[in-house]
């Protein structure tokens, strides 16, 4: 849609902005040069704009007897083997019955072709099975009360410890941010028979058998407990399980709620899931069932689960009510089943949660059912199927506790999609970073349909000539709920149309067509970019170090398992095998924290030298590269860095960084929404440089919360030797033929630190309480104890680097980087240790080539340094300031500069969680020196936006605070600023030129009221724009407000936002507001782009004239005229 703003810019000339690259690539915003970056941030919470209200989650858990066997099976039809809990000691005579006879003190008892007996429940607790067998067990109860960890594991393969570990991992990870519930089937009190043993350990059943199984094997036939259980009769073997005498579950009223859902209740719930089996309190797994049924009363457990969310909206507060979701989990082992009398009908119950009403608010409430091992022998699935069909859930079979977690977190999901969406049962998009435009070949491309785009391939009129369309694509990347998937799409951003008024016979109007059809049958897909339908034509790699510094790229294929298995931290080549085969299945995954980079052919404008030429050029760096297809790239948390074709959509390419091995079993068990395990969530960076006298395309991202390492590639020759023009099928699969060996069209160049300073093998869940989700960080892997001082200070990979040469030959570039945040973890870390260097405030220097510190290639030491004193090779450290609440650290990214006129970078810009600003100074041979510039005292956390005016003046932009930042942390509230400064260079310090407050930040229960950055700032002219978001506590439900500043240089609005011809000294620099949470302004070509959240789904508002599209290289100003959405 198109609406038009009465926004105007007053008869002001713009002023010059240094710029070294066209706008088209959309590597940075307007203004921001080669080395400019896109937002990062540290300390915070990427996916705190999810969280305003939580959901309410209420997991059913069915507690018949059948959740003791190992599934998929049916008692009436005796295919099912029961596990009994209890230990038996072999000095029974009866040991004689099991072949072989076990040798230890005690033994287990599986109970093969377990089922009711037709007496069983008048009064008598007998079952039949075909046989016993014996399992040998470690524990001896006259010598320990402790069970071996390898007797615990005797149940694990049971439907009830498979859901019981999947509930713990689920609510663990998801403890503080979802209102938790828990409901068994209706039972009577269950008892338990026990014997204790003489050192107090009750291990097996009653000292008569009041209940017992009778196999059918006629050699067991012949003997019969004696001791410590006594049966009466031959044939009679124990079995320690839970009995509620003759009350059959589907006969009773009493409800099976047994955790009310509110706030604070993960705590209860694990408590009631972690007793052990003999603990009436836990989960008794009983029944009263008969040879045709297993006493499941389904449908009772839905009447009660409904109850629970009936009562749970009743006690809400009126603010959360409407929007607040539910979610009712379904963990069975079967289908809906009684004996005679009940006629309750689950699919029915199911129907009725579309509508529940409480208190003048009507909420469709799904049940994800999670059926454990169900009978693949009959009708169980599509009953089960039914259940979730008829309350607008979904079905799962689950046959592992990693799936039955990923489950649960599917619905935690879910329950944090926008309410719309969820009422709807559709899914929800979210933008959390910049779109970016650049530069790709359409010709003959159609949208996402299969339809013909107009115009793809124009000439001027008159005169004949070929006329480009530059920054003709917009990409949006994100996730969708639930799920995670990423989601990235592209748009055509305008058309050509005959206008015989224009010079060239053409004009270019907006137009927002979305691209990228489906190729190979996956309509589901059409519109958004998509890996290879099968995944063995993936080229995925990974690194491996030989530990000596070196190492090689090898293929993240089952073929090469060997190679990966210590990393990856699995047990065996099975295991190994299983998870690359899963990881290479995966759909591209959840884009959060990584803005894409999208490389077209060379077009350095003009060109540096003639080694990097023109098109016309053909031996130069950019006439070999003219018809390079266009590439983006884009970090997920998938585990993987990605190469997608710009023209199809198509995945060609990815790669995993060696660090993140380990990390990858986490995949198997979903994503938790607090305690999210991140992987590849930084921007990529590309740079064209030279090396060794030669021009490169180099492609340069860290990790963000996922690890502590920076990797390069050179990327100059991804997408070459395919024709650009081309998208069909047949294009892709030549194209995937160009990356299918190691260091083909990408090749590894280095990571900082080095990848043999890694030690995959340590693992740790450590409790913290900087503001990290679910106070929790979970490690998998940490730098060797060998690992250089310089690389025991890089913390979390947060900050995007800046590239520039340091010389005016371009012999020597840097890579100028921050450290990224890190806890205050290191004293405890085997690698690290009390003498370790603090991890997470440093400064570095990276050469280009090889990723080593310059003038400190060993890394031996980070000298501290501060204002004006001090100065190190490489790298520098800042320090900490005590008292703030925050561990100080450069996770901020740089904004690098020269002097005027000079090509050379000698200074970059950042600041600290501390709230100091800082310009470092620094040369060819690493020395780096330090000026503080502005102590704000409150938190930094994106970067800043330069403007040059004149041959000496530097503008500096950027804001405190994030609205990523939990309210309640130490920086989380008070009064945010935007500031501008203006560079004292070569002198000390900076003039203020203003510092905007915005609305103050208070915090209620960890939800925030007031006004907070969202992102970095952008310049066009001499305009800088910020975006903020605005939220109340008071009002929950309501959507986030995002507001776009436009201020001058000097800190006065930019634009005559009143209309009357003029701006005014009291003129507002707001220049628009716009509902849901914004990403960070990218400008090009005249148009101003951003990408907002909130709950009318995930859009682009594009500002500019709509028919003033293409106007060539440098063009940086922004005419606010229009504003549409782009969905």
């Amino acid at each position: 849609m198109i609406a038009t703003r009465g926004l105007h810019r007053s008869r002001r000339r713009g002023l010059s902005v240094a710029r070294t690259r066209r706008a088209a690539t959309a590597l940075a915003a307007v203004a921001i040069t080669l080395w400019g970056s896109a937002t990062a941030f540290a300390q915070l919470d990427p996916l705190l704009f999810l969280k305003r209200v939580p959901p309410t989650v209420i997991i059913i858990v069915d507690t018949s007897l059948s959740m003791l066997t190992e599934g998929n099976c049916s008692f009436s039809a005796g295919t099912c083997t029961l596990l009994d809990p209890g230990f038996w000691p072999i000095s029974d005579p009866v040991i004689g019955a099991f072949s072989p006879v076990p040798t230890t003190v005690t033994y287990r008892r599986k109970i093969v072709g377990f089922n009711y007996t037709t007496t069983h429940g008048n009064g008598n607790k007998q079952y039949t099975a075909t046989r016993l067998d014996a399992v040998q067990a470690a524990f001896d109860p006259s010598i320990s009360t402790s069970i071996p960890a390898s007797d615990l594991a005797f149940l694990d393969s049971t439907r009830l410890s498979i859901a019981k570990a999947g509930i713990v991992e689920a609510v663990t990870t998801n403890a503080a941010i979802t209102r938790w519930g828990l409901v068994r089937l209706r039972q009577a009190s269950a008892t338990w028979g026990l014997t204790t043993s003489p050192r107090g350990v009750q291990y097996v059943g009653g000292p008569d058998c009041a209940y017992y199984v009778n196999p059918s094997d006629a050699t067991q036939n012949g003997y019969n407990d004696t001791s410590p259980c006594h049966a009466t009769a031959g044939g009679q073997f124990g079995i320690y399980i839970p009995s509620v005498g003759t009350n059959a579950n589907y006969s009773q009223s009493s409800s099976g709620v047994l955790v009310a859902a509110g706030n604070n209740t993960s705590s209860q719930v694990l408590t009631v899931v972690n007793r052990q089996l003999g603990d009436v309190t836990g989960l008794a797994p009983t029944g009263v069932g008969g040879p045709t049924y297993e006493d499941r009363p389904l449908a009772f457990a839905l009447d009660d689960a409904r109850a629970a969310v009936i009562e749970a909206m009743h006690a809400d507060t009126a603010a959360n009510r409407t929007c607040r979701n539910t979610v009712v989990v379904l963990i069975t082992g079967g289908r809906d089943s009684g004996g005679l009398g009940y006629t309750a009908n689950s699919a029915t119950k199911a129907s009725t949660f579309l509508t529940v009403a409480s208190d003048g608010v009507t909420k469709r409430v799904p049940i994800h059912v999670l059926a454990v091992k169900p009978n693949l022998a009959d009708d169980t699935e599509t009953t089960l199927q039914t259940i979730a069909t008829n309350s607008g859930g979904v079905y799962r079979r689950i046959d592992t506790t990693n799936d039955l977690a990923a489950g649960i977190d599917y619905a935690v999901q879910a329950g944090y999609s926008r309410s719309s969406n969820f009422e709807a049962s559709t899914t929800s998009d979210f933008l959390p970073v910049s779109p970016i435009v650049g530069t790709v070949n359409l010709k003959n491309a159609p949208d996402y349909l299969g339809n013909p785009l107009l115009y793809t391939d124009i000439t001027a009129n008159p005169g004949g000539q070929a006329l480009s369309q530059r920054s003709n694509m917009l990409v949006t990347s994100g996730f969708s709920l639930p799920g995670f998937d990423g989601v990235m799409r592209a748009f055509r951003v305008y058309k050509p149309e005959p206008d015989t008024t224009k010079p060239t016979g053409w004009k270019f109007t907006s137009d927002g067509t979305r691209l990228w059809p489906d190729l190979d049958g996956r309509p589901l897909l059409a519109g958004k970019a998509r890996v290879p339908a099968d995944p063995n034509t993936r080229n995925i790699y990974t690194y491996v170090p030989d530990g000596s510094g070196g190492g090689s790229v090898v293929a993240f294929t089952t073929a090469n398992e060997a190679q990966f298995r210590t990393a990856m931290g699995t047990a065996d080549a099975s295991t190994t095998t299983d998870l690359i085969t899963l990881v290479r299945a995966q759909q591209l995954g959840a884009i959060i924290g990584s803005t894409p980079a999208l490389m077209d052919p060379p077009s350095l404008d003009p060109p540096p030298d003639d080694a990097y030429g023109r098109t016309d050029a053909a031996a130069s760096f950019a006439g070999v590269h003219k018809d390079r297809r266009s590439m983006i790239f884009v970090g997920a948390n998938d585990g993987m860095i990605h190469a997608i074709d710009a023209r199809s959509g198509y995945e060609v390419w990815a790669f995993i960084p060696y660090n993140l091995l380990p990390k990858l079993r986490t995949l198997r068990d979903g994503q938790a929404i607090e305690q999210f395990d991140y992987f590849v969530d930084s921007s990529p960076k590309i740079a064209e440089v030279k090396i060794g006298g030669a021009w490169k395309s180099l492609m340069i991202i860290g990790e963000g919360p996922g690890g502590v390492f920076y990797q390069a590639f050179d990327v100059t020759e991804a997408g070459m030797g395919v024709d650009p023009s081309l998208g069909d099928l047949a294009t892709v699969s030549t194209l995937l033929g160009r990356f299918d060996s190691p260091n083909e069209s990408i090749q590894f160049k280095w990571a900082f630190p080095n990848y043999s300073s890694f030690d995959p093998t340590y693992a740790s869940i450590l409790t913290v309480t900087d503001g990290t989700p679910g106070g929790k960080l979970r490690l998998f892997g940490d730098l060797k104890a060998a690992a250089s001082y310089a690389e025991k200070t890089v913390g979390f990979a947060w900050s995007d680097p800046a590239v520039g040469t340091l010389t005016a030959d371009r012999s020597t570039t840097a890579v100028i980087v921050g450290s990224g945040y890190f806890p205050d973890v290191e004293a405890l870390l085997p690698g690290r240790g009390a003498s370790a260097p603090k991890a997470g405030n440093a400064l570095y220097l990276l050469d280009v080539d090889t990723g080593a510190l310059i003038g400190n290639a060993g890394g031996a030491s980070c000298p501290a340094i501060s204002d004006g004193s001090g100065s190190g090779a490489g790298c520098v450290s800042i320090g900490d300031v005590s008292g703030d609440g925050r561990k100080n650290a450069l996770q901020a990214d740089p904004t690098a500069a020269g002097d005027n006129a000079s090509i050379v970078v000698n200074k970059a810009y950042i600041g600290d969680v501390d709230g100091k600003y800082w310009r470092f100074t620094f040369d060819s041979t690493g020395t780096i020196s330090a000026r503080l510039m502005r102590d704000t005292a409150q938190p930094i956390y994106a970067s800043s936006a330069l403007l040059f005016i004149g041959s000496t003046d530097v503008y500096m932009f950027f804001a405190t605070g994030s609205d990523l930042l939990a309210s309640g942390a130490p920086g989380g509230t008070g009064t945010f600023k935007l500031y501008g400064l203006k560079d004292n260079y070569p002198a000390n310090g900076s003039t203020l030129k203003f510092a905007r407050d915005l609305t103050t930040v208070t915090d209620s229960s960890g939800v925030a009221t007031g006004e907070r950055p969202s992102t970095a700032p952008s310049v066009a002219g001499d305009i800088v724009f910020y975006s903020t978001t605005v939220e109340s506590s008071s009002t929950p439900c309501s959507d986030f407000s995002a507001k776009l500043y436009a201020l001058t240089y000097a800190g006065g609005a930019a634009y005559d936002a009143n209309n009357n011809g003029r701006i005014d000294t009291n003129e507002t620099p707001v220049v628009a507001t716009v509902a849901g949470r914004a990403t960070a302004p990218f400008i090009v070509d005249q148009h101003l782009y951003l990408g907002t959240a909130g709950g009318t789904g995930a859009n682009v508002e594009a500002f500019g004239d709509p028919s003033d599209f293409n106007n060539g290289i440098g063009q940086v100003g922004v005419r606010i005229l229009s504003w549409r959405e782009i969905r």
